[in-house]
């Protein structure tokens, strides 16, 4: 099976969330919030990576081994 494993930098871990028009117009619009789930940056990356919908355990600045590997679906 192809593998591939590298190792990285957390630079963020952020909680998203998506706001979603309920009624109003102008200043009385109203929205509520739909949460996204946490999503990770890496070092040298251009684009995060979700990660679930529960606070994981990485921390900005922690060094991590991210594993890659094709499975049989």
């Amino acid at each position: 099976m192809a593998k591939i494993v590298f190792f990285s930098k957390v630079v963020s871990v952020e909680r998203h969330e998506k706001q979603i028009y309920v009624g109003g117009f102008g200043q009385d619009a109203k929205f509520i919030g739909e949460n996204k789930g946490y999503f990770l940056l890496l070092e040298g990356s251009y684009e995060a990576l979700h990660i679930g919908f529960e606070m994981p355990a990485f921390r900005v600045g922690d060094r991590i081994k991210i594993t890659m590997e094709k499975v049989n679906a």
